[in-house]
């Protein structure tokens, strides 16, 4: 998480920042978070194609649900799957539950494709994790794209 944090406070990104008992998952988290916090929260899967060739993190409404067969037809993917936690570690250093937008400072081959549903276009705030599992980072829509801008 300091890395976030330290490239955010680098280009004074403004960013909110809520710290939690752990939580995996976004239900759980967000036991942790007042009604009154703007945005969305989001959901992020670190996905493959069939022979590990390529990667990508999909970041979407994490009130919606995702259909990895038609994402990967719409993506020309064939055998879109979940990637293994030991590729999620070794590419992006981050633990499962831990995954965001934010693990992409880690990809530093650029292996990994960044992916965001076309409704979050249109959201003014996000949130989710910065790397870790006992915070949640709360970005406006344009501090997301200066964010990572300064990647």
């Amino acid at each position: 998480m300091n890395s976030v944090l330290q490239l955010l406070d680098k280009f004074s990104i403004d960013y909110q920042l809520i710290e939690h008992p752990s939580s995996i998952s976004c239900e759980e988290s967000e036991a942790y978070l007042s009604d009154d916090i703007p945005g969305i929260q989001l959901r992020h899967l670190f996905l493959r194609d069939r022979k590990k060739h390529s990667f990508f993190l999909f970041a979407y409404n994490a009130q919606r649900k995702v259909c990895l067969k038609k994402m990967g037809q719409m993506l020309g993917v064939k055998g879109l799957t979940m990637a293994s936690i030991d590729d999620l570690k070794q590419m992006l250093n981050v633990d499962s539950g831990a995954v965001s937008l934010c693990a992409m400072i880690n990809d530093t081959e650029h292996k990994v494709i960044p992916l965001l549903d076309e409704e979050l276009r249109t959201v003014t705030h996000y949130c989710g994790v910065p790397n870790v599992t006992t915070a949640t980072l709360i970005l406006s829509n344009q501090a997301w794209q200066q964010f990572f801008k300064s990647d």
